[in-house]
């Protein structure tokens, strides 16, 4: 079976964590040397090495002929990490060495975090609309519009569940 990958999930991860993804495409059995590569094209202003593109590989553990997962590794595993938006292509390894014949793009941009919260309270029942400014940059923001995460927003309340979320502007979130 010819390895080829059609799609990611989730198409972003937040740069200073990774995240598991899901690989789906079509794949042959269960194979313990399987990886998932990610070549990542440095920008010009963070090339710390003389090659352009930095790849990393992590296992792959297949769900069935056509579902992969890996852990995507956090932008500083490619050196890197001073770049604010990256794309990596991702591509399957069968036996560890040969590369799928297609590959789909991955986006690293951190994740927003919350500067300001209103209203700062509110009833312990819930049902207020609360709107945060978070600290993502026009850069990170359309990083996040062109991986289609946007949709895939959510406020953590904690203890009280999370719930979805969607972007008012760039920086405005609203849940």
């Amino acid at each position: 079976v010819e390895e080829a990958v059609s799609h990611l999930k989730p198409r972003i991860v937040d740069s200073r964590q990774g995240s598991s993804i899901h690989v789906y495409g079509t794949f042959g059995g269960e194979n313990f040397n399987r990886r998932c590569r990610f070549d990542v094209e440095a920008p010009p202003a963070v090339y710390k090495l003389p090659e352009r593109f930095v790849s990393v590989s992590t296992k792959a553990y297949a769900v069935n002929a056509s579902h992969v997962t890996c852990q995507a590794p956090p932008l500083s595993a490619y050196s890197v990490e001073d770049a604010s938006v990256v794309r990596a292509k991702v591509f399957v390894l069968e036996n560890g060495i040969d590369q799928s014949q297609s590959s789909a793009t991955l986006w690293y941009a951190p994740s927003p975090r919350a500067l300001t919260v209103y209203p700062s309270g509110g009833p312990r029942s819930g049902g207020s609309l609360v709107r945060l400014t978070t600290d993502w940059n026009e850069t990170e923001w359309s990083a996040a519009q062109a991986a289609g995460a946007l949709d895939d927003a959510v406020c953590d309340f904690g203890d009280a569940g999370v719930v979805p979320a969607s972007y008012a502007s760039r920086d405005i979130l609203e849940c």
